[in-house]
């Protein structure tokens, strides 16, 4: 009975050691994974830090130099505080720690004020069916149209007279386009999502400003291949881009800075009206 009593205390024993083994390693690796989340938590908060710097060094830098009034027809060696590489094209450069994408708004495509012809060209660029193009312009028009006048494609207020939807007035945000009725999802997802649709315009077209990928929507086929390699050659030099029309002062700004383990990123709107001596920075 003695070693029986030994040999199943030491199977005991044995058990215990295994657990608490099995503790200490189960600890351990807590430890290590509450680390790293405190090390990726300060990562971001460092990331965070430096894009809000960042951020406002640049809108400081620009809005303070002729830049913010001439925008890319600015002699860059003259202001060495100004990025190298800075565009309002929405080409990507590096300023400081972060990388920042400026657009110009005029450049864009926007929801209002609705430019009929000018979204059809977009949509089939895009490659939209003729149906699809047609369904949108109508629903559009009649989303936001105060009269009972009901275009073929469209609904007015007999299909929008529910509760949620928006009543015969303008669009209040890009999304609010994914309501529009017996479109393909994925043709509204696309538009939803897409960078070159803006809710509002500028107040002037900018066409020197248009990302490239717009640039066969407001130019001819052959135009829009001539300008597109005069951009390319542009950007290979180290000389500033070619020169544009002056800016709207309304800008897209996207910024974007990374830290260790960690990436922090951020859109806002830049908005500068005439007579105005400080720009409006509207976060989205």
């Amino acid at each position: 009975m003695g070693n029986r009593t030994r040999g199943a205390a030491l199977i005991i024993v044995l058990f215990i050691a295994a657990i608490l083994g099995s503790m200490a390693t189960l600890m351990i690796v807590k430890t290590k994974q509450h680390i790293e989340r405190i090390t990726i938590a300060k990562d971001f908060m460092q990331a965070e830090r430096l894009l809000i710097s960042d951020m406002s060094e640049l809108i400081f830098v620009t809005q303070t130099t002729p830049y913010a009034i001439f925008g890319d027809n600015t002699d860059f060696t003259v202001f060495n505080t100004l990025p190298k590489n800075i565009n309002l094209q929405g080409v990507p450069f590096v300023f400081q720690n972060s990388e920042f994408r400026l657009q110009d708004m005029g450049g864009l495509i926007p929801l209002l004020p609705f430019d009929k012809t000018l979204f059809i060209r977009y949509l089939e660029h895009l490659a939209w069916p003729d149906s699809q193009i047609h369904q949108f312009i109508d629903v559009m028009q009649d989303w936001q149209d105060n009269d009972g006048f009901t275009r073929i494609n469209g609904a007015e207020s007999f299909s929008y007279n529910v509760f949620g939807y928006p009543l015969n007035q303008p669009l209040q945000s890009v999304n609010e386009i994914a309501l529009f009725a017996n479109i393909e999802s994925k043709y509204i997802n696309r538009l939803i999502n897409d960078n070159n649709v803006t809710l509002f315009g500028a107040g002037a077209t900018t066409l020197g400003y248009a990302p490239d990928d717009l640039l066969p929507v407001f130019n001819t086929e052959f135009d829009a291949k001539l300008i597109q390699k005069t951009r390319d050659e542009s950007r290979k030099s180290d000389d500033a881009l070619l020169p544009n029309q002056y800016p709207t002062g309304n800008w897209v700004i996207k910024i974007s800075t990374s830290y260790g383990q960690a990436k922090s990123s951020k859109m806002l709107h830049l908005v500068r009206r005439f007579g105005e001596l400080r720009p409006f920075v509207i976060s989205r």
